[in-house]
């Protein structure tokens, strides 16, 4: 990635100088502006990844330059300097939009952290336009995000099922996104634009599944007093989806084949049968080979079925396509909450990657949308994660001993993530104990403790 463009703003030359020569140093841009209408106007005619804001200057204040530069500028990320003790102005602009702040004096590890994150922002910005770009190259495949092999390999698949009539057997853990590959066929097929009829046949009572797949004609029982279009009929010239179909009855299965063999059917009550033109996408969670061989699914159904196969992976199997599926995601659960999200706390994404993902891709958007709406900042924080994913990464590291008390096993887990977060934080700081400490809002002594508590090794020699 090239150099970051760099903007400081501040009224005191001694202040932008030093700025300006660690900014060289990490491989920056810099430039300098000593007052809020000087940077505003150089905003105005040049391209900025970076803005360092003085709070305090003369004439037109750092709060006021962040209000307009939100106004006109909202993707560019700004960084407030404050004076030592003004924790509540920088906290104040960072309500305000700001995305961090730094206090005077300031060291090189600082300025060097603001960097990094900033790049990482830059990188994953310029991997969503990239996706953004590709995805709207790819028409309807854009939904089936990854580039793991197993997915590559199912889109060149749905690429091309979807152009012939054959049915489609879609197999995977339930949240891998099964709907939306027979969505995807279908708006690739010749019969895009005709009726795509969702089925949940898990949710369908068994006294209704007959009279709901195939409709009833007048007087076919009580009740009965108008005739009604079954799924199949409602589908007809078009793609019908039999989601877990595994959950059907041997009974309706021997009628779902005739469909499939004949195509036709016929409605409860009617001697007549039904003519219906309708391709038949089905999916299950469940090993149809295996409930064949207990007789609870048609062998001649299941091989109807299973012309064209198509598995979808779990989302624990291909863990490196989080990043793109955050991408893709975040988006639109943005508009859904009317949050904006400038930058992924990097850790916010290790916490993921270690997550197991049982949901796979419909929990990793559930996890999604409940941090935009607890986030209270531009910034996607680790805090705004559930509990048990904040956890998840210490606790796998944590022994597990069948003769420990449930609450031991709560002390183990809470003593492993406050362990690693000590050592991280002390190693950004370049174990600086009063900058450690302050990050982690607690004193030098209670942090000297909890080093020794933990035994947490150190760079320097570990104090007396």
């Amino acid at each position: 990635m090239g150099s970051l463009e760099v903007l400081v703003v501040d009224d005191e030359p001694q202040i932008r100088r030093v700025l300006a020569r660690l900014l060289t140093r990490l491989e920056c841009h810099p430039h300098k502006a000593a007052t809020g209408e000087e940077a505003l106007s150089w905003l105005g005619g040049h391209a900025a990844d970076l803005l360092l804001l003085d709070l305090r200057m003369p004439g037109k204040s750092g709060m006021a330059v962040l209000e307009e530069v939100r106004g006109r500028w909202l993707d560019l990320p700004v960084v407030i300097i404050t004076a030592y003790g003004s924790l509540e102005s920088g906290i104040a602009a960072m309500k305000a939009g700001a995305i961090d702040y730094i206090q005077k004096p300031f060291d090189a590890e600082q300025i060097r952290l603001v960097v990094e994150r900033t790049r990482e922002r830059k990188r994953l910005l310029e991997e969503n336009r990239r996706l953004s770009s590709a995805d709207s190259e790819k028409g309807p495949l854009a939904g089936i995000v990854g580039d793991h092999p197993a997915m590559r390999e199912l889109q060149r698949l749905i690429g091309q099922v979807a152009g012939v009539p054959s049915t489609v057997l879609i197999t995977g853990e339930t949240g891998t996104g099964k709907e939306l590959a027979a969505r995807t066929i279908h708006q690739l097929s010749p019969r895009q634009g005709k009726p795509f009829v969702v089925v949940n046949c898990a949710a369908i009572p068994h006294t209704l599944m007959e009279s709901q797949f195939f409709g009833y004609v007048r007087g076919a029982f009580t009740g009965a007093v108008e005739p009604r279009k079954g799924y199949f009929e409602e589908a007809d010239t078009g793609t019908i989806f039999l989601d877990e179909i595994g959950e059907l009855d041997l009974e309706l299965q021997s009628k779902i084949l005739r469909v499939l063999q004949e195509g036709e059917f016929m409605r409860v009550g009617e001697a007549r049968p039904t003519l219906v033109d309708v391709r038949v996408i089905a999916a299950t969670n469940q090993n149809l080979k295996e409930e064949v061989a207990k007789k609870q699914f048609r062998e001649d159904l299941y091989y109807r079925l299973s012309v064209l196969p198509l598995h979808l992976p779990a989302l624990r199997d291909r863990i490196q396509d989080l990043p793109l599926l955050v991408a893709h995601l975040l988006p639109r659960l943005c508009r859904k909450t009317g949050k904006k999200i400038q930058e992924i706390d990097p850790e916010y994404m290790e916490r993921l990657g270690h997550h197991a993902f049982p949901g796979n891709v419909r929990e990793l958007e559930n996890i999604l949308e409940r941090s935009l709406v607890l986030n209270p900042a531009s910034k996607l924080l680790v805090s705004s994660l559930p509990p048990e994913i904040r956890t998840d990464a210490a606790v796998a590291q944590v022994p597990l001993n069948l003769g420990l008390s449930l609450r031991q096993a709560k002390v183990l887990a809470t003593e492993a993530v406050e362990s690693k977060l000590i050592a991280k934080t002390l190693e950004e700081s370049q174990y600086n104990f009063t900058l450690a400490a302050r990050q982690l809002r607690i004193s030098r002594s209670a942090l000297y403790y909890k080093v020794k508590k933990y035994s947490i090794p150190l760079r320097y020699p570990r104090p007396s």
